[in-house]
Parts: C-alpha cells; sequence; structure tokens
C-alpha cells in the first residue's frame, strides 16, 4: 500500500465536518445528568474562576469550600487537579465571549476534530487516503467519542495531543527530512498529554518503539529516543508535586496521587477475581458495544496480517498497551467511560487498515460500510441517550438558589455531586445523594458556620425510610422555593421555625 496519496485536498475538510456535526447538538444544555457531569461541573468551576479570578495556570479554583463544624477553612478553592491547561485555555475564549457553557462545549468538539485529524493524516501516513478517512470516520461517529469529545472535560485536548504525539512518532521512525521537526512536535504533545492525564504515561511504550525504529541498535545514543522518555516523566512529575501541595494547603478533591478511593474505583482486582457488581457482563458490554460499537471488530479482524510498513509497530504497540491499560483500570472501564477512548484511537487505525487492505473497490466499500454502521446501532442502544439526560429538578434548584443569594453567599445542595454549585454560580459543599450519606446534623452545621441556603433536585429521596430524619430537620427551617421534585430552605441566622 502507498504512504500516502496526497491528491485528495478535499478529504480533510470532509473529515472534519463530518466530525463535528454530530458534536454540535445540545452544546448549551446544562452540566446536570448521567454523563459525569461531577467532573464537568468541576472542570467547568476552573475555567469560569480563571475567567474572574486570574489567569494563573498554576492555580487551578473549584467552588467548594473547605469547613468543619468550627467554620469555613481553606477559601479560595485551590485545588490538586491534573495539569489545567484545557480549562486555562477555555478561560482564554471567555476573555471574548463571557463564561457561557456553550464555548467550553465547542472548544473540546475542536479537539475533536483534530483527533480525527490527526487520526487521518496518520492513517494515510501508513496505508493512504482510505485507511484514514475510515480511521477519522469510525472515531468521529463513534457514540462513546461523540460524547466525551463534546464533554467540559480535560480528555479531548489530552487525546488530540496523544494521537498527534503518535502520528509524529510514526513520521519520525521514517527518517526524512521531516524528522526532527517531528521529534520535537511529538515531544511537547506527548509531555502535554501526560501532564493532562497520568494514564497517558502508556504513550512512552508506542515512543520506545518509535526510538528504536528511528535508530536501531544505536537507541541509546540518540538524544531523542531519551528526550521522548525523561521529558514527560520529569514535567509530570514536577506538576503532581505541585498539585498534591496545593491539595494539603487549600482544597484535596481530587484522587489523582494513588488515594484508596483511586485504588478501589479504577483499579480494582476484584473485579477481575471475583466477579462483583456483575463485572464480567459489563466489561464485555463495554468492550463489545461502547469500544468495538459491534462491527468495529469484525473489521479490525481484518487487518491482521503481514506488516508491511515497520512503522506499523508504532500503532501495534499503542494498541497493546492501550488494551493492557483498560484490563488494569478495570473499575475505570465500566464506569468512567472516557478512560476507554485511549482504546478507541489505536482500535480505529486498525479498523482503517482493515477497510483499505482490499484491491477491488467494492470489497472497499463492504468492509467501510460495516464498520461505520456499528456506530449507528450503538447510538440506538438504550444507554447512550441517557447520557445526555438533564435533571431538570436540579436545574430549577440551583437556579432558583442563585435568585436567592447574594454572590458571596455559600449554600448546600443534596445532589450526586458539585453540579448544582455550577449551575447556581455559587460556592459551598454538597451532601451525597446516598442513602448512608443523608445526615440531618451536618444542616445544623452548615447553618451554624453561615450557610445561607439548603437546595436539592432530589427531594424524592426525603420520602424514603433513608431519609427521614434529614426530613424533619429540614421541616425546621423556612421553604423558600420548591417544584416538582425540588426544593430550597433558607438557613440563614434567624430565620429558623
Amino acid at each position: 500500500m502507498a504512504v500516502a496519496e496526497r491528491g485528495r485536498r478535499w478529504l480533510p475538510w470532509a473529515v472534519a465536518v463530518l466530525c463535528l456535526l454530530p458534536r454540535l447538538p445540545g452544546l448549551d444544555s446544562p452540566l446536570l445528568g448521567n454523563g459525569h457531569a461531577w467532573r464537568q461541573s468541576l472542570t467547568a468551576m476552573m475555567a469560569r474562576n480563571f475567567a474572574r479570578h486570574g489567569h494563573r495556570l498554576a492555580w487551578a479554583e473549584v467552588d467548594m469550600v473547605a469547613w468543619d463544624e468550627h467554620g469555613i477553612r481553606r477559601v479560595p478553592g485551590y485545588t490538586d487537579a491534573e495539569f489545567p491547561l484545557y480549562p486555562w485555555l477555555v478561560a482564554q475564549v471567555y476573555r471574548v465571549t463571557g463564561p457561557e457553557l456553550w464555548v467550553a462545549r465547542l472548544c473540546s468538539a475542536l479537539c475533536g476534530v483534530a483527533i480525527c485529524l490527526c487520526l487521518f493524516f496518520l492513517g494515510r501516513e501508513l496505508w493512504g487516503d482510505w485507511a484514514g478517512a475510515v480511521a477519522a470516520g469510525f472515531f468521529g461517529l463513534s457514540p462513546l467519542a461523540v460524547f466525551y469529545t463534546r464533554a467540559v472535560l480535560p480528555e479531548p485536548l489530552m487525546y488530540a495531543c496523544a494521537v498527534c504525539a503518535v502520528w509524529q512518532l510514526v513520521v519520525w521512525a521514517q527518517g526524512d527530512a521531516r524528522a526532527r521537526r517531528a521529534l520535537v512536535v511529538a515531544l511537547v504533545a506527548l509531555t502535554v498529554a501526560a501532564m493532562l492525564k497520568l494514564t497517558s504515561l502508556h504513550l512512552l511504550v508506542p515512543a520506545v518503539v518509535a526510538g528504536w525504529l528511528a535508530a536501531g541498535r544505536q537507541a541509546p545514543r540518540r538524544a531523542g529516543c531519551w528526550l521522548l522518555v525523561v521529558v514527560p516523566v520529569l514535567a509530570t512529575v514536577a506538576w503532581y508535586a505541585w498539585a498534591y501541595h496545593l491539595g494539603q494547603t487549600y482544597f484535596s478533591h481530587f484522587p489523582i496521587l494513588g488515594s484508596r478511593a483511586a485504588r478501589g474505583g479504577l483499579v480494582n482486582w476484584d473485579l477481575w477475581r471475583k466477579g462483583v457488581e456483575s463485572f464480567y457482563p459489563r466489561f464485555v458490554f463495554t468492550v463489545l458495544i461502547l469500544v468495538g460499537n459491534i462491527t468495529g471488530w469484525a473489521v479490525a479482524l481484518l487487518a491482521l496480517g503481514r506488516v508491511r510498513d515497520r512503522r506499523e509497530w508504532v500503532v501495534w504497540a499503542w494498541l497493546g498497551i492501550t488494551l493492557a491499560q483498560m484490563v488494569v483500570l478495570a473499575g475505570a472501564t465500566i464506569s468512567h467511560f472516557y478512560y476507554n477512548l485511549a482504546f478507541v484511537l489505536p482500535l480505529s487505525l486498525v479498523i482503517g487498515r482493515g477497510a483499505s487492505r482490499w484491491d477491488k473497490p467494492r470489497l472497499r466499500w463492504m468492509a467501510t460500510v460495516l464498520a461505520l454502521i456499528g456506530p449507528v446501532l450503538t447510538i440506538a442502544g438504550p444507554l447512550v441517550p441517557s447520557w445526555y439526560d438533564v435533571t431538570g429538578g436540579e436545574v430549577a434548584a440551583a437556579r432558583a438558589a442563585n435568585r436567592l443569594t447574594a454572590p458571596d453567599e455559600l449554600i448546600y445542595t443534596l445532589s450526586f455531586g458539585p453540579q448544582m454549585l455550577y449551575e447556581a454560580d455559587r460556592r459551598g459543599d454538597f451532601m451525597l445523594a446516598q442513602n448512608d450519606k443523608l445526615n440531618p446534623l451536618a444542616v445544623r452545621q452548615a447553618a451554624a458556620v453561615g450557610f445561607a441556603l439548603f437546595a436539592t433536585g432530589r427531594a424524592d429521596l426525603l420520602g424514603k425510610p433513608a431519609g427521614a430524619a434529614l426530613a424533619a430537620e429540614l421541616a425546621r427551617w423556612p421553604l423558600v422555593a420548591h417544584g416538582p421534585g425540588w426544593a430550597v430552605w433558607d438557613l440563614r441566622s434567624g430565620n429558623k421555625r
């Protein structure tokens, strides 16, 4: 197969449009629903706070406050986040548009387009235009990729850097006139990706393979090979040392440095050993349906065969290490679906290779249609539409809390995360909406230290046995706003019944 077919100049534009269109609907919808709204709202808080309180990249700030019965502590909410380049860049756009949520989502969507374009150029570099177009099309239409590359998360930028790094590694391994520039771009992209997310350090494996291909047995003597390993690791260690300091000094919210929560939730070997939480059916469903989109696996099998270009080993190494990562991060694989995009990227390239390896146009088209019809079948399932659901009661309660408070007042929410704080545009804290977390004493303590309101969009929990004590406590405070499924109580001094 020819390394690159340069004639079809319109193809990158077609790829960009194809990938952008499914990411545009609903850009202005609230961050309240089932689609990892917790992490999205925290990232959106950072962007808004960068825009309002100074564009200091090293000082990520959330709207959470640390407090106990003795009072409010650790304000402002500087936190131990991953390298906050994504919300910082969004905040630069906010200078022109203001802190509008659709702007953040559009920035993510454009990162998704960049991912698809890099996949196209990488596939074209190895197997030609057809392979690149199918790889970009499969990723661009995959419901998993569509949702998470329009979400307010650092993942779209991180994965754009990741695929750009691998593309440039493949170019560098060729050893032609483009090699020096490709090495610099790959080094920068790989370093940024690793700082954005620790899991991106898996890119060191394809980097080492590319270095071996570029330098052969002299790899240890080539500065470029060492730089691709040393610089990303040192930069990542330096950033997370600073992030740990921020978390210890101000507000620790992200379990990014091997906390028990991270080990128990993301790396959980009990899932494999005991099959708890219906793990095996959920894992098979995730890999078969959400990652491979059913028919993608069939086309990927067509890619198996003799390696014609030695640089293909970079992609195969990338595929192997991301597969291993899915196995290790078992908890993330079945719950935090955006981690699976790391595997979807090289899988898309393999699918592109499988669809393009046929000389007869009819067979090529059959394989291409088979690959791209899978995402359509996945969209028709019951899971994907639920990601876009918005909890209307939480939206109403949050907006009521905004109307009833001054900008410097604190609110306390009953929710599954800090989403209501973002929607209300107020600082505060939340009581986790789980049966064993409904603590009425926390409401009294919040009132005592100066919280203005208690708001929830999950009033249904108060009518259950686990919420009876909390409901009794809230009955002692004035109900100042309510509607179907939501309510707001006034906790300010002197208002207690």
